[in-house]
């Protein structure tokens, strides 16, 4: 991986491009489909697909993701806004999900792992809805 580039892809590639999703700016690479999220965009679709599964909505667990390459998954990603290392860690506990977390800037998402998450936070049920929306 080559030097920080403020606003390029943690994986190293190029450009991070602006987009809309879900009604919320984020960032995204256009070469491996990874997101780049704020920490309050991050926050806030979580609590939307927990409301979700409260409201009775999303009962089901949506289609099978696949996850990125663990080649992928073992380079160290550098955050786009300050260039330090970011914090791997497992969503959720037992998700088995690894996100990049730069703490004081957002949350790194490699492709379809936006999706595995909330697919999570389906199968997890009300409970774990419940803790998120309560900030737990």
């Amino acid at each position: 991986m080559g030097p920080h580039r403020r606003g390029h892809c943690p994986r190293g590639h190029g450009p991070l491009q602006a987009a809309t999703l879900l009604g919320k700016t984020v960032a995204h690479c256009q070469s491996c489909k990874g997101l780049w999220l704020s920490q309050p965009v991050f926050r806030e679709f979580l609590a939307m697909q927990a409301r979700s599964v409260l409201e009775g909505g999303e009962s089901t667990p949506s289609k099978a993701v696949s996850l990125p390459r663990t080649s992928m998954m073992s380079a160290r990603a550098l955050c786009p806004e300050c260039g330090n290392v970011m914090t791997r860690r497992v969503y959720g506990s037992f998700s088995g999900i690894l996100i990049d977390i730069c703490e004081r800037h957002g949350v790194w998402l490699d492709d379809n792992e936006l999706r595995a998450i909330m697919r999570h936070i389906v199968i997890a049920g009300p409970d774990f809805a419940r803790q998120l929306l309560e900030g737990r």
